[in-house]
C-alpha cells in the first residue's frame, strides 16, 4: 500500500471490508459445515464482490452498490457464525487504481525498467487486515 501511494501519490479504494468468524475454538468439521451453508447462503453476495472485483479492475472505479456488501455479509456470517466469534479479522478488497499488477511488483522489487506488461489497467488486492 506504501508503495501504492508514494508512487500515485493518493490513497487506494477500498471496495469492501469483510469480517470473518474467529475459528480457533472451532473443529475442522464445524467449520466446514457452517462454511458450506454460508457459501450457500452468501451465494449472491459473493457474486457481488466478484462483480466489484470485475469492475475495479477494468475500469478502476466501484460502483455505489458496494458500500452495501459488508452489511449484507455480516448478515450472512451471523447466520452460520455466532456473534461472539465474529470479529477476529477482515478481508479487505481494496483497488489500486491506474497501477497494473506488474507496475506494482516492479516498484515492490525497486526494479529500474518498467516495460509495458500485459494485464487488466487496475489492480484489485484481496487481502487479511486486522480490525481496528
Amino acid at each position: 500500500m506504501d508503495t501504492y501511494i508514494k508512487h500515485r501519490d493518493r490513497e487506494p479504494i477500498t471496495i469492501a471490508s469483510l469480517p470473518l468468524p474467529a475459528l480457533s475454538e472451532m473443529s475442522e468439521q464445524d467449520f466446514l459445515a457452517r462454511r458450506n451453508a454460508f457459501r450457500s447462503t452468501a451465494a449472491e453476495i459473493l457474486n457481488e464482490i466478484t462483480r466489484e472485483v470485475d469492475t475495479g479492475t477494468q475500469s478502476g472505479r466501484t460502483s455505489p452498490e458496494n458500500k452495501q456488501l459488508a452489511s449484507k455479509w455480516q448478515n450472512a456470517l451471523t447466520q452460520h457464525f455466532e456473534e461472539p466469534t465474529t470479529g477476529a479479522a477482515q478481508l479487505r478488497v481494496t483497488l489500486l487504481a491506474e497501477t497494473t499488477l506488474a507496475d506494482l511488483c516492479q516498484r515492490l522489487g525497486k526494479s529500474e525498467e518498467h516495460p509495458a506488461a500485459a494485464g487488466t489497467p487496475h489492480t484489485v488486492l484481496i487481502h487479511l487486515a486486522p480490525l481496528f
